[in-house]
């Protein structure tokens, strides 16, 4: 170690310089960081790299609104049929057909709408890992 005042070299662990009494604790301690960030990186300071984990978590569940869609045409398709063959709706009956109807709409938006930003940000992860 060298005093970075005079040039002098001095001893590991010492707080001043023996020769001309500047302080070189906080040279020392700056030197050994940065001879220990040169022989062994910082884990936390390398970069990992993108993950496919989420995008693929995110495109699982997404699809997983399918059942409610399929939940959905199946009740609508059991009261079309309940009305074909002579069947009278009542009011909540009817306020029921049209709230499935647009459950059904929305599921099939959101779930499309999910996938397609899953797929997107799947797709750009890995076209950033090549």
């Amino acid at each position: 170690m060298f005093c970075p005042n005079c040039g002098a070299k001095t001893d590991k662990g010492l707080t001043f310089c023996p020769n001309c009494g500047t302080r070189i604790a906080g040279e020392t301690a700056a030197e050994e960081k940065k001879q220990l960030e040169q022989a062994a990186p910082d884990a936390a300071q390398t970069p990992s790299g993108p993950s496919i984990g989420l995008p693929i978590a995110a495109l699982i569940l997404s699809w997983t609104g399918i059942i409610g869609v399929i939940l959905a045409i199946v009740a609508k398709v059991k009261l079309n049929r309940f009305v074909t063959e002579g069947g009278q709706l009542s009011g909540k009956t009817r306020a029921c057909s049209i709230i499935s109807t647009l459950a059904l709409v929305f599921g099939i938006i959101m779930t499309a709408m999910i996938t397609i930003t899953a797929l997107g940000t799947l797709f750009r992860v890995l076209a950033s890992m090549h």
